[in-house]
């Protein structure tokens, strides 16, 4: 939010459309990728084939920041000698979008795979094993806190410094995982699968399971609204008043997120628990795309008021009633 805002000199609303759309389809595709990796690639290959797409797109917003015909100049003067912000070109745009869905698609192949994987080696038919899952579920989670704490810290701190040297890290990260990722062998000399639990081919669609799923996925949906909400807007204004809030939201993640990932993995039929586990970014997804009511509220604040309460202004518009008082705490 704040590089498409403050470097990509795009408007509030603009840059969290962009944000809304774009992570919508990023958890929307895992279910396209949780479907190849169950009837034809397999778990790992999905996995290493989506990393080197992730790495291209990351590439490529690095090099929005980094080659100066990428992104637009920070200001120009007009004739009277006042500063101007100049918008991005279409073409800036284009790039832009162009390495945004890279990394869409490519998380779309490692978001559904990489816990049923992980599941897979595990013998869920012991005891021993059924603990392990379980305890992998809370440290996995564990894991990804840790890693956004160290990208909303060091790496946001490298970003204020340097967007090049900030997106570029993330770029050397993955290129590091790329060293890491060794293949194993699925398939025999004819063809045939070395390791069933590894590798599902879906021979018989147990849609009813995936339905009785249904009702508690849905649920979620307007739970994660103010958690996808909060990497767009807040980001642009600090403060107190506000510190509370978001330790509230991190309460309400951290008690829903486990337990649906847990749930979509025991409930889903065996041979479609990278379906079932996408379901997870499916929410995402919907609350996302449920997010950008914010285009509904400028329009309906900006004719009934003097200004909206998506001013691009943050000291005239007011994101402290769609925040925290009124939309996302009635939601």
């Amino acid at each position: 939010m704040v590089y498409l805002v403050k470097f990509f000199n795009l408007g509030q609303v603009g840059a969290s459309n962009i944000i809304g759309i774009w992570s919508g389809v990023s958890n929307c595709i895992p279910l396209i990728g949780a479907a190849v990796a169950d009837s034809y690639l397999g778990k790992f290959r999905t996995i290493a084939i989506s990393s080197f797409r992730t790495l291209a797109g990351m590439l490529i917003l690095t090099l929005t920041a980094w080659v100066p015909q990428f992104h637009p100049p920070r200001c120009t003067s007009d004739p009277s000698g006042q500063q101007v912000r100049l918008t991005p070109t279409t073409t800036q745009i284009a790039i832009l979008i162009l390495g945004l869905s890279w990394m869409a698609v490519g998380t779309g192949g490692i978001k559904p795979c990489s816990i049923t994987f992980a599941i897979d080696q595990f013998d869920t038919t012991s005891s021993e094993g059924k603990k392990g899952v379980s305890n992998f579920f809370s440290w996995y989670y564990t894991a990804q806190t840790l890693v956004q704490l160290t990208s909303l810290t060091i790496i946001v701190y490298i970003q204020n410094k340097n967007w090049v040297l900030g997106f570029g890290t993330l770029g050397l990260l993955m290129v590091f995982k790329q060293t890491a990722l060794i293949q194993d062998n699925e398939l025999d000399s004819q063809g045939q699968v070395t390791n069933s639990r590894r590798l599902c081919i879906i021979q018989q669609v147990e849609v009813k399971c995936l339905i009785k799923i249904l009702p508690i996925w849905a649920s979620g949906i307007l739970c994660f609204i103010p958690n996808a909400q909060q990497s767009t807007f807040p980001g642009l204004w600090k403060g107190e008043e506000g510190v509370h809030q978001f330790v509230l939201l991190g309460f309400c993640e951290v008690f829903t997120i486990v337990g649906h990932i847990e749930f979509y993995n025991s409930e889903s039929p065996e041979k479609m628990k990278s379906v079932g586990n996408s379901l997870q970014y499916l929410l995402v997804a919907f609350s996302n795309y449920a997010g950008t009511l914010v285009n509904i509220v400028q329009k309906v604040t900006r004719r009934l008021g003097k200004t909206d309460w998506m001013n691009d202004d943050i000291n005239n518009g007011r994101l402290d009633y769609y925040y925290f008082y009124f939309l996302i705490a009635g939601l």
